[in-house]
């Protein structure tokens, strides 16, 4: 990647579109509390609307020293340079619910700084995982400039390491455990058994709409994994295929949002 050892990196990852707020943190690198020349930007993924109105602001702010452009896909394998060569991972999304974006950071030991759209904060421990900021320039060049000049990649590196443990297969099977349902079923003899859920003549004594409810979510985390990897494949090198099939993920994870929504309140199973 050619980076200058010297310098601290920022990453701006992902498709780039303009309710992820690149803008805003253009402008924020244009502010005096970023004005060191040794704070530098990675931009990594493709444009996906009018890539001029961000390179102009590049070229007004003279920032073309500082901002390392890399807007061609991003393929999986080159995924880990981009994160290792990063120091903070920077969000500054203008509207959102959630990013898989923070899951990656998380997986690489990255502090992140997150704006306060969605549900972003809420993954992201303020002052601890990262930031939590407001979606304006100033917001986040305060909380950047925090970041560097009081040396907080130690820190919070190693809290974000636990923290992710929340995110791990064990701990969800270890939610599991604790809304299944207590299930049996009668036998020959006139004596009870435990069994699944889902067998038949089976009588759940608790916890039948939490289990729904986290089968629904075992099964949309599953499906979006999936679409996830589909698009990754080299046939979806093709920006219309992977437009398609972003769009019939998305659409997919939704419907099964709301088939949560109906298992949660209607306790189906």
């Amino acid at each position: 990647m050619k980076l200058d050892p010297e310098s601290k990196y920022m990453l701006f990852f992902g498709f780039i579109r303009d309710y992820k707020g690149l803008d805003l943190l253009l402008k924020a690198m244009a502010l005096p509390l970023l004005q060191s020349p040794q704070i530098k930007l990675i931009v990594a993924g493709e444009f996906y609307t009018d890539a001029d109105s961000y390179l102009n602001l590049i070229k007004e702010y003279k920032l073309e020293e500082r901002v390392v452009l890399h807007t061609e896909f991003i393929h999986d394998a080159d995924i880990p340079k981009y994160f290792c060569a990063a120091d903070l991972v920077v969000q500054p999304y203008k509207s959102a619910t959630q990013s898989g974006v923070t899951q990656v950071g998380y997986y690489f030991n990255r502090p992140m700084l997150v704006t306060n759209v969605g549900g972003l904060g809420e993954i992201v421990p303020n002052n601890k995982a990262g930031y939590v900021v407001e979606p304006n320039p100033e917001a986040i060049a305060k909380a950047i400039n925090d970041f560097f000049t009081n040396d907080r990649f130690e820190e919070m590196s190693a809290f974000v390491e636990k923290e992710k443990a929340r995110f791990s297969w064990a701990s969800l099977i270890e939610k599991f455990e604790e809304v299944k349902p207590s299930c049996s079923v009668k036998t020959k003899n006139g004596d009870f058994t435990n069994t699944s859920p889902f067998a038949k003549n089976a009588t759940c004594h608790k916890g039948n709409t939490e289990f729904t409810f986290a089968v629904w979510l075992l099964i949309t985390l599953t499906t979006t994994y999936l679409f996830n990897f589909w698009k990754s494949h080299r046939l979806f090198n093709i920006p219309i295929l992977r437009q398609w099939v972003a769009t019939v993920g998305k659409a997919l994870y939704q419907l099964l949002c709301l088939s949560i929504i109906g298992g949660k309140y209607l306790d189906l199973r």
